[in-house]
């Protein structure tokens, strides 16, 4: 291996470390803004740019999803394979990027740092919906604690966000080319202008993001909330023999929010482990908490209807039951469920898949919106409902949004990844989701991350222990969240997911005129 190798290895693995640094655990937001730099100045010249950029993506990804192993090591090894193509793609478009623009004048930087943004884009959209999409840790998630930042979601998606990070690795990998060469007395020294509008662009970004967090809000609903956090492992999730003890830990759970008298109290996703209508010790505990607790409850579960099985979340009004039928109740049936976590892709096509994925039956997607009435002291809320993955994807909450929703609810269970970094990427993920519309956020998970997140992504308040543990801790957060009387819709939630869409035509054609260069 030459030195020429060894470099363009060292600058694959240098992105991958900076890119992993980004996220959590380590929330090194910095990071995201250098990440690429090393990767972006390795492949401009490299005839095998894309086999750099597939090494760097997979180390990448290798760093922050490691934890799908936990579940299934052969899937994550595939998963960080095939997300490592992306990055590959990106640089190859990169590379061609580079070769088109002569790297010396500060236009010919603009164009190519925003060209480089628009391919990352417009691959991360080919990503969100490609074999049922996997959307987690777009670049822009790593500033999720940089409130003014990402601001900018509410008009472009988080998307938006990850144009600016990537055009600003451009600007700077493509800067510290054009001032090498201008040391070297290569070329003139010139003012770099190109470098001077993305130090200006970030900062109007920063600035926009400070006045709209800083903007009155409008007339809101106090609601008082409960949300309930088992911590039941896995493996004891659904074994049959300790299902006593999960339905006795939600109902104890329960009464002690009792107290707090809450409009809604929430349990997580498929929290009894059981099919609801088929579970008698779970229909026993609910009549028991219709004598001590007024609130109505919010109940992840499984259901069973027309010989499908769903993950479904149960509206049930003070949670109770008729002689034996369920009181006023409505359900949201999960519509975007994970492949091999939820259904096996191609099981009647390739059933030796079943050996790698010891999943025995696949649910079934539902078809409907999911929007609860919550009576509160101000009035009725709306709140959409969200279960697991489904907070990380931005078209799903947008249309709850547009249903009518002042308010997004997310069921989920995150203790198949343990106390890995997976619920905080999750919880980072799904904050996004409430810049977007401009709605609250309630989530409440299993084993983590259960919090309150206001419409301008803040998170106001999280389940933790008495160390500040927020995973794999059980009890119970009650608090406050204000929810819009009449939210004001972003511009992201009227105009939907147009700004990938645009990157991704954009790239195209860049890419259809210089295979029309060298086709003359």
């Amino acid at each position: 291996m030459n030195l020429v190798h060894v470099a363009r290895v060292g600058a694959a693995a240098g992105s991958a470390v900076l890119g992993v640094l980004a996220f959590h655990p380590f929330n090194q937001a910095w990071a995201a803004w250098v990440a690429l730099i090393p990767i972006m100045l390795a492949v401009r010249h490299a005839g095998d740019g894309w086999r750099t950029g597939w090494l760097s993506g997979t180390l990448f990804s290798a760093g922050t999803l490691w934890w799908i192993g936990y579940v299934t090591p052969v899937g994550a090894a595939l998963v960080c394979v095939y997300l490592g193509l992306y990055w590959g793609a990106w640089a190859f478009f990169w590379q061609r990027v580079c070769v088109a623009f002569p790297q010396t004048r500060s236009r010919d930087n603009l164009a190519a740092a925003i060209l480089g943004a628009l391919g990352w884009v417009g691959l991360d959209a080919v990503r969100g919906v490609l074999l049922g999409g996997f959307p987690w840790n777009k670049l822009a998630v790593s500033q999720y604690q940089n409130i003014a930042m990402i601001q900018v979601a509410s008009i472009g998606g988080a998307d938006m966000l990850t144009f600016l990070i990537v055009f600003v690795n451009g600007v700077a990998a493509l800067t510290l080319v054009r001032f090498a060469r201008e040391m070297q007395r290569q070329q003139k020294l010139r003012p770099h202008l190109d470098f001077s509008f993305c130090v200006g662009l970030v900062g109007v970004v920063f600035l926009w993001g400070v006045y709209q967090v800083g903007q009155k809000q409008g007339d809101t609903v106090p609601l008082r909330v409960a949300v309930v956090q088992g911590n039941i492992p896995q493996d004891v999730k659904f074994d049959a023999m300790q299902a006593d003890g999960v339905v006795s830990c939600y109902k104890e759970s329960t009464l002690l929010v009792a107290a707090y008298k809450p409009d809604v109290v929430i349990w997580p996703e498929t929290a009894p482990g059981s099919v609801l209508f088929q579970d008698l010790m779970m229909q026993a505990a609910l009549n028991e908490l219709k004598r001590e607790v007024e609130a109505p409850l919010l109940v992840g579960a499984i259901e069973y209807a027309g010989g499908c099985y769903y993950n479904a979340a149960f509206w049930v009004d003070k949670g109770i039951f008729l002689d034996g039928q369920w009181g006023q109740k409505s359900v949201y049936r999960k519509q975007h469920l994970l492949p091999f976590g939820e259904y096996l892709p191609f099981r009647k096509w390739m059933p030796w898949l079943a050996a790698l994925v010891p999943l025995p039956s696949d649910y079934t997607a539902g078809q409907c919106m999911g929007v609860f009435p919550i009576l509160a002291d101000g009035g009725k809320v709306m709140a959409g409902g969200l279960i697991c993955f489904e907070d990380v994807l931005p078209e799903l909450s947008r249309q709850h949004a547009k249903a009518g929703a002042q308010l997004l609810v997310n069921l989920t269970n995150d203790a198949w990844f343990k106390s890995s970094p997976a619920a905080w990427q999750h919880a980072s993920n799904a904050i996004f989701r409430s810049v977007e519309t401009g709605l609250p956020l309630i989530r409440c998970s299993n084993t983590g991350v259960s919090c309150l997140v206001d419409g301008k992504g803040r998170v106001t308040d999280v389940l933790t222990d008495e160390e500040g543990k927020s995973v794999e801790v059980g009890g119970f957060l009650t608090g406050q969240i204000q929810v819009p009387v009449s939210p004001a819709e972003t511009f992201y939630s009227r105009f939907g997911h147009y700004f990938p869409v645009l990157c991704f035509v954009g790239a195209c054609f860049f890419g259809a005129w210089i295979l029309s260069l060298r086709s003359k």
